[in-house]
């Protein structure tokens, strides 16, 4: 069934689990670990969150997120969105759903209590967003057979404009900003490779060989990143304190989704 990105509900009690090959949305109860429910969705759900009694599911295939009232799990409402939505982050400070068009050259933002839609558009594919005061740091790519790269970028999300970029040769799949940190970690799944970004000189200040394709990155603490890595079949905890591999845990097959209980 394809089961992909996890998230916990706004209650803490169940997780979210969506299954990229039968469409669908699991709801697993955290006390029993069994499913409780299952909710169809568009093709291909890709990413998942939850925020204040809403899930907001993201479809590839469908170019649309769903939103689904958590305590009915019933779908309220489908959002047609630019093409291949990738990912999906909530400002909760001011109520809005921003998602990564991964082959649309733009961010849609959704304004939850106006229920508007606006689109940023970007000269590459965004395929990672996060949010911090105000500021939307964006991962993007190009890879058409001629052009081979990728963007970090700042943007002022009250602004829509790009404050700094960087542009760096190779694809990369994803990124994470350790909270009031100046710097990001992205990933490349080409080489292997995790790469520190200073956010203060915009240039590459470290970088890892992590071998195989590293996937989801996941905050664990201040200092470390769990790691899922679907070739190695395997979960890297990795310390951002010495930017060192401290453990490989084996795990199933392809991992990708994480989530901290």
């Amino acid at each position: 069934i394809g089961p992909y990105d996890l998230c916990i509900s706004s209650n803490k009690k169940n997780i979210y689990l969506t299954n990229v090959y039968d469409n669908s949305l699991f709801k697993i109860s955290m006390d029993s670990m069994k499913i409780e429910d299952v909710l169809p969705v568009g093709k291909f759900p890709i990413g998942v969150e939850a925020c204040g009694g809403l899930i907001f599911v993201i479809s590839s295939d469908s170019n649309c997120v769903s939103i689904i009232d958590e305590e009915s799990f019933k779908n309220i409402e489908n959002i047609s969105l630019g093409e291949k939505p990738i990912d999906v982050v909530i400002d909760k400070n001011n109520e809005k759903a921003y998602v990564a068009n991964g082959n649309g050259y733009s961010v849609d933002v959704i304004d939850i209590k106006k229920d508007t839609l606006e689109t940023i558009k970007l000269n590459k594919n965004p395929i990672k967003i996060q949010i911090e005061n105000n500021l939307l740091y964006v991962l993007s790519n190009i890879n058409n057979g001629v052009l081979n790269c990728s963007d970090v970028s700042v943007l002022d999300i009250e602004s829509n404009v790009v404050k700094n970029v960087i542009s760096l040769k190779g694809n990369y799949n994803n990124m994470v900003k350790p909270v009031g940190k100046e710097f990001v970690y992205i990933t490349s799944q080409e080489n292997g490779y995790i790469y520190k970004i200073d956010l203060c000189t915009f240039s590459v200040s470290a970088k890892k060989k992590l071998d195989g394709m590293p996937s989801k990155i996941l905050m664990l603490g201040e200092h470390l990143f769990l790691i899922s890595n679907i070739s190695k079949n395997c979960i890297i905890i990795f310390d951002t304190k010495s930017d060192k591999i401290l453990e490989y845990i084996k795990v199933g097959k392809e991992p990708n989704g994480l989530v901290m209980i």
